[in-house]
């Protein structure tokens, strides 16, 4: 009534399809095989598909705020939290990792807040421009780890209000890109908003 519109309820799978949408149609057009991952507060989801077209989705039950919470909720940054974050992000892969594993992907984008922030941070620190590296999400997880809290986190960009679950977030990327074998990912302008506007 306020806003004088209906509002659409959307399935966690619908909401991947549209992040599909969104991210494919904001990205330099390709033929092949593409991944877009994209780490919301609450669930992360997962979306293949070849040029515009999605055909694999999946939408799961984590994300950076329910991961900060249940695996950092006092901001303490260790190594034997870190660890645990990471082996309930392999278990909530686990079901779906076979779908997406070992596929010849052209492209491999990530969308969104955490994704976004990470790479601007690994970049600042000194590595390629808007990538994500495998080997550069485990020299952070260690950084954090070092600084030890979300309140010691000096990290270059990242914002007061995101600071609180940038760990749990930070392991669902590390643990998303190891059980689906991803050495590298680009950082996508465009996610759920632009598909729905798409």
């Amino acid at each position: 009534r306020l806003l004088g519109h209906e509002i659409d309820i959307i399935s966690g799978v619908e909401e991947a399809r549209l992040i599909y949408v969104g991210v494919s149609r904001t990205l330099p057009a390709i033929s092949g095989e593409q991944l877009f991952v994209d780490i919301g507060g609450g669930s992360t989801e997962l979306a293949a598909g070849k040029a515009f077209t999605p055909h694999t989705l999946e939408s799961l039950y984590m994300g950076c705020v329910s991961m900060s919470r249940s695996y950092f909720a006092d901001g303490s940054i260790t190594a034997a939290a870190v660890a645990k974050a990471r082996k309930a992000a392999r278990l909530e892969l686990r079901p779906v990792e076979q779908r997406f594993r070992g596929m010849a992907w052209e492209r491999v984008a990530g969308a969104s807040g955490t994704i976004r922030a990470t790479a601007n941070i690994l970049e600042a620190l000194g590595g390629e421009q808007q990538r994500i590296t495998a080997e550069g999400l485990e020299r952070l997880l260690a950084l954090m780890t070092r600084q030890g809290h979300v309140k010691n986190l000096v990290l270059p960009g990242l914002t007061e209000e995101r600071a609180p679950v940038f760990p749990g977030g930070v392991a669902i990327l590390a643990e998303t890109m190891h059980a689906l074998g991803i050495q590298q990912m680009t950082v996508a302008p465009g996610a759920l908003r632009d598909g729905i506007l798409y």
